[in-house]
């Protein structure tokens, strides 16, 4: 189990309604930060979340929004500083594979450049956009460092991922 004593330390956790952001914001809240848990608007769990924690007396608090539109990204980053009153840490864990499953590379038509926006969008565009409209909070507070995540299925999903199979021929 990671321990820190983060008391009186507040950090923006995107993605953090399931999987690992979810885990990083318990993370957090159970150090001792105040923790803005970032979701899409439109996603229950980041609400269920929120109050499960804060039922556990942990102090987290909601920043809606989706970080792979324009200006809201920003706008997202800037209501959480407003709320937390500082930013200390910022995590940029959002991200997305556009698609529920692999694309076989048989289906390679089935891609757009909108699925290929989404992906740009959310995973690498995102966390610059979330990064630079947090970095002057950050420095303010002292920080060093932003963190982007990229998790083991990121990985996996590339390993499986149609551009990959493109590349390298295969049929499967």
């Amino acid at each position: 189990m990671i321990t820190a004593d983060l008391t009186g330390k507040t950090a923006l956790v995107t993605g953090g309604a399931s999987g690992i952001g979810l885990a990083t914001v318990e993370i957090f809240a159970r150090s001792g930060a105040t923790v803005a848990l970032n979701h899409l608007p439109d996603d229950p769990r980041g609400a269920e979340q929120i109050a499960r924690l804060t039922a556990e007396g942990h102090r987290v608090i909601a920043a809606p929004g989706n970080v792979a539109r324009p200006g809201e990204a920003e706008d997202t980053v800037t209501r959480a500083i407003d709320a937390l009153g500082r930013l200390d840490f910022l995590v940029n864990n959002a991200g997305t594979p556009a698609s529920p499953a692999p694309i076989p590379f048989a289906e390679l038509d089935r891609l757009t450049e909108d699925f290929w926006q989404t992906i740009l969008n959310t995973n690498l565009i995102g966390p610059f956009r979330c990064t630079h409209a947090a970095v002057g909070a950050l420095r303010q507070a002292g920080a060093r460092s932003a963190v982007r995540r990229r998790s083991p299925g990121c990985r996996a999903a590339a390993a499986a991922s149609p551009m990959r199979r493109a590349r390298q021929g295969s049929s499967t």
